[in-house]
C-alpha cells in the first residue's frame, strides 16, 4: 500500500504536465414550471399562517433552536484545545501535557543519521501516553511493538540506505488535548519498501483514561453514529471532486482509462466495512479519518487522511499553517499582537535558480502544511504590446501566513518620490489580484525600497508592510504585528535538493520564462 509521501511525489510529477483543463459543471439547473413555483409560493404562506396561528409551535421550535445553539456553544467551549508549549518531536501544532516523544531513534540511529532522525521532516518519533489505565498500557505495548519492527528495518537495511545521511525508516504522530479528550495519530512508513504503511489512532477519555470507540469520539462532537457515514460519504466525495478537477486541469489529453473517478465507488465501499479506531483529531483541532483512496494512476491504492465534513467546531477562525507555526514558535495563537509569520525564501530570476527557492518553500510546506501549495502573487507588468502576456519584475521570494484563514493578501505597487517619501502607484496587472490565506509573493527592490507594499486584510482589520533586506540579509520595514520566522527550521537539516511542487514550480515559469 503505497501511502502520502510516496503519492505526492508522483501527484507532483503528473500534475506538471501542463495544458489546457476542461471546465465541469457540478450541476445542472433545474426549470421550474409557473405552476409548481405558485405552489411552493402557497405551501409557505400556508407554514406563515399556522405559525402565527399557532404561536405555541413557534415558541418551541424557536425554543428547540435556542438549545441547538447553547450545544454548540457548549460544545466550542470544550473542544478548546489546552494552553501549553509544543510538544517536541510532535508534528508542528502538537500540544499535550499526557505525551512525550520517546526519543526512541537513539537506541538504533546512525550518528551520520542522527540530525536528521531528530528533525520534522526525516524523524522517527513514537509517542509515550503518560496516562495512568489499563487502556493507556495496551498502547504504550503496541507502539513499543511498532518501534521493535523499526528497529528490525533499520537493522536490515541495504548499504546504500546505511551510507543515507537520511533514516530510510520514519515515523511520526501528532497530539489533540483538551479537558476532556487526549487523541493521538501515528504514521510509520520507509522509503524503499512502500507496501509498508502503519496508520494508527488512540482516543482517550482524559477522566477516567479509558480508550474511546470512533463512536464515543465522536459523540463528544454532537456526531451520532447514524450521521458518521453520512458524513464520511461527503467528505470522500467532495475529495474526489477537487482531485478529478484539479488533475484534469493539468492534462492536455484526458483519458478515459485513466480517469481519476474511475474507481470512486470502491473507496466508498470500504467506507461500508467495520473499520475500527479510524477517527482521530489533529494537531489544530480538526475532526479527521483515514480512509483507502483509489487513484487509478497506476499506483494501486493509497491510504488518505480526510477531515470529516459537517460542522466545523473550531473555536476560531484561525489558518491551521498558522496555528501550527504559533505553536512550533511558543506564541499564543490568540495573542493580538501576533498577526502574520513571513519568511524569506530567497532570490531567483531564472529557471536555473528558482530550484532553490522551491526547495525551500516545500521543506515548511512538508512540516506547516501538510504539503498543500500556497497560493501566488508575484510582482509584474502588462507587457505594453500584448494585454494577454505579462512578465515578471520581482526576484525576492516571501511566504506570507496570516493569521486567519480567510484572510485577503494584496499587493501594491510603491515608488520613492525626490523627497524621499514612498507613494503607491497603480499597477494595472498587480492591482487584478487578490488571494486568500497563505501566499507565497515575489517582488523587487532597488537599493532599500522594495518595489510593493504587503496588504493583510481581515473583516476590519488591515496591515500593511514595506518589507526589504538590508546588506546583512535582515529583513526591514516589518510592521510589528507580522513575525519574521525564518528561524522555524533548520533549514540545512530540513530541506532536500530538487524536491518541490511540480505545478507551482511551472506556474511560476509561465511568467518568469524559461533558460
Amino acid at each position: 500500500m503505497i501511502g502520502k509521501k510516496q503519492k505526492v511525489l508522483f501527484i507532483f510529477l503528473a500534475l506538471a504536465l501542463v495544458g489546457c483543463g476542461k471546465e465541469k459543471l457540478d450541476e445542472e439547473l433545474t426549470k421550474v414550471s409557473e405552476e409548481e413555483r405558485d405552489k411552493k409560493v402557497n405551501t409557505l404562506a400556508e407554514k406563515s399562517e399556522d405559525e402565527e396561528e399557532n404561536p405555541k409551535e413557534k415558541t418551541l421550535a424557536k425554543k428547540e433552536s435556542n438549545e441547538d445553539i447553547k450545544l454548540v456553544n457548549e460544545i466550542n467551549f470544550k473542544r478548546k484545545p489546552i494552553k501549553a508549549q509544543a510538544l517536541e518531536g510532535a508534528k508542528a501544532g502538537s500540544k499535550s501535557t499526557l505525551v512525550e516523544d520517546r526519543q526512541a531513534r537513539k537506541d538504533f540511529v546512525t550518528k551520520k543519521q542522527m540530525e536528521k532522525a531528530k528533525g520534522l521532516r526525516f524523524g522517527i518519533h513514537l509517542p509515550k501516553i503518560l496516562l495512568d489505565s489499563k487502556d493507556a498500557d495496551l498502547a504504550n505495548k503496541e507502539i513499543e511493538k511498532d518501534l521493535e519492527e523499526l528497529k528490525t528495518m533499520y537493522k536490515d537495511a541495504d548499504e546504500y540506505s546505511k551510507n543515507s545521511d537520511e533514516p530510510f525508516v520514519h515515523a511520526e504522530f501528532s497530539t489533540y488535548q483538551d479537558e476532556e479528550i487526549l487523541s493521538l495519530f501515528i504514521h510509520l512508513y520507509n522509503n524503499i519498501d512502500s507496501s509498508f504503511q502503519v496508520y494508527r489512532t488512540y482516543n482517550f477519555s482524559i477522566k477516567d483514561g479509558k480508550r474511546l470507540t470512533d463512536d464515543e469520539l465522536l459523540s463528544y462532537f454532537a456526531i451520532s453514529p447514524d450521521q458518521k457515514l453520512d458524513l464520511m460519504e461527503k467528505s470522500l466525495a467532495d475529495y474526489y471532486r477537487h482531485i478529478i478537477d484539479h488533475y484534469d486541469s493539468y492534462l492536455s489529453n484526458p483519458s478515459y482509462q485513466y480517469d481519476m473517478g474511475n474507481k470512486e465507488g470502491f473507496a466508498i465501499k470500504d467506507l461500508w466495512q467495520d473499520n475500527p479506531n479510524i477517527f482521530y483529531v489533529n494537531e489544530v483541532g480538526r475532526l479527521m479519518f483515514f480512509s483507502k483512496i483509489y487513484p487509478d494512476t497506476g499506483i494501486g491504492e493509497v491510504i488518505e487522511t480526510q477531515t470529516l465534513a459537517g460542522p466545523d467546531y473550531k473555536t476560531n477562525r484561525y489558518s491551521d499553517d498558522f496555528v501550527r507555526m504559533a505553536t512550533k514558535l511558543g506564541i499564543d495563537p490568540d495573542d493580538e499582537k501576533v498577526n502574520a509569520f513571513i519568511i524569506y525564501m530567497g532570490r531567483a530570476n531564472a529557471e536555473d535558480t528558482l530550484p532553490n527557492v522551491m526547495s525551500k518553500l516545500f521543506a515548511w510546506q512538508a512540516c506547516f502544511a501538510d504539503y498543500k501549495d500556497p497560493r501566488l502573487i508575484l510582482e509584474g507588468q502588462r507587457d505594453p504590446y500584448d494585454d494577454n502576456n505579462a512578465f515578471l519584475t520581482g526576484n525576492d521570494f516571501y511566504l506570507v501566513v496570516p493569521k486567519w484563514e480567510n484572510a485577503v493578501v494584496s499587493l501594491r505597487s510603491v515608488e520613492k518620490r525626490n523627497d524621499g517619501k514612498v507613494i503607491e502607484k497603480d499597477n494595472d496587472f498587480l492591482d487584478g489580484i487578490c488571494q486568500r490565506s497563505t501566499v507565497l509573493i515575489c517582488q523587487s527592490q532597488e537599493k532599500d525600497t522594495p518595489g510593493v507594499k504587503i496588504k493583510i486584510a481581515y473583516r476590519d482589520k488591515e496591515i500593511e508592510s514595506l518589507v526589504s533586506l538590508d546588506k546583512n540579509g535582515n529583513l526591514t520595514g516589518l510592521n510589528p504585528e507580522i513575525i519574521d520566522a525564518r528561524k522555524i527550521l533548520d533549514w540545512d537539516k530540513t530541506v532536500l535538493e530538487y524536491s518541490f511542487s511540480g505545478p507551482l514550480y511551472e506556474k511560476i515559469l509561465t511568467i518568469m520564462g524559461r533558460g
